[in-house]
């Protein structure tokens, strides 16, 4: 139930970046991040949960807005980002679309995983297997 907790959480109050990014010596950065936005307390739980449980290369620090009651996360690694979105969207059947093709997008960029491809023939395995 957690992937899909901290999913809810993410769709609610988090953000995914992951785009191209001129460079100053002109070519394309690709600039990649989730973060999560709530309370101290949440923050802190969701930073120790994914750490330990989806063995993170990085913790995530929880950042103290100044003069705000709200803190946020990020997770940059390009390897504890796919971990954790893998995990998220694991057999998940609601999720925000845009956060998803986001995140399709990144795994595309760095994976050149066809997110449409790699569900067709998903989809061709399972109905040679269970047919």
């Amino acid at each position: 139930m957690m992937p899909h907790l901290i999913r809810g959480i993410f769709d609610g109050d988090g953000s995914i970046m992951a785009k191209p990014s001129p460079n100053n010596d002109g070519h394309n950065r690709f600039l990649h991040s989730i973060s999560f936005c709530g309370t101290h307390q949440l923050m802190e739980n969701i930073s120790n949960y994914i750490f330990e449980h989806l063995n993170l290369k990085q913790k995530p620090t929880v950042y103290d807005y100044k003069d705000r009651q709200l803190s946020d996360i990020h997770i940059q690694n390009i390897e504890d980002i796919k971990k954790l979105g893998d995990w998220m969207y694991k057999n998940a059947s609601l999720y925000l679309n845009r956060k998803k093709e986001i995140y399709n997008n990144f795994l595309n960029h760095y994976w050149q995983i066809d997110i449409d491809e790699a569900i067709q023939n998903d989809n061709k395995i399972k109905s040679v297997l269970f047919n």
